[in-house]
């Protein structure tokens, strides 16, 4: 199970997490749990919900909670790097309309 997978479990189970909590609880370095935090906003898995209250002489952690429209868990560990832009998917399947106006545009027969 990713760090990332890890994150959004335990924001799921507990309703709501902070960065230190998180380290503690899931027994993940700093780090780790900063870079899965931000791929999880990233793809809109979870969202900053508001701080902490300041404690005397600790600064307020950010608290995060699940997005508006969550996937399942299992979603989130097929999420591998950033995800593509739907042009980019696009374009990678074969477009005959495009093809067919540069024969036309260069004279050839398509």
């Amino acid at each position: 199970m990713t760090a990332s997978d890890q994150i959004f479990a335990f924001i799921k189970k507990n309703g709501s997490g902070t960065r230190p909590e998180m380290e503690k609880a899931l027994g993940l370095c700093e780090r780790t749990v900063d870079s899965g935090i931000r791929k999880l906003e990233r793809l809109g898995y979870i969202k900053r919900a508001g701080m902490t209250a300041k404690e005397w002489r600790k600064s307020p952690a950010i608290i995060f909670v699940l997005a508006d429209v969550a996937p399942d868990l299992k979603l989130v560990g097929d999420c591998r790097g950033r995800p593509r832009l739907a042009a980019h998917v696009a374009a990678d399947q074969p477009n005959d309309s495009l093809i067919d106006a540069m024969a036309a545009f260069f004279g050839r027969a398509a």
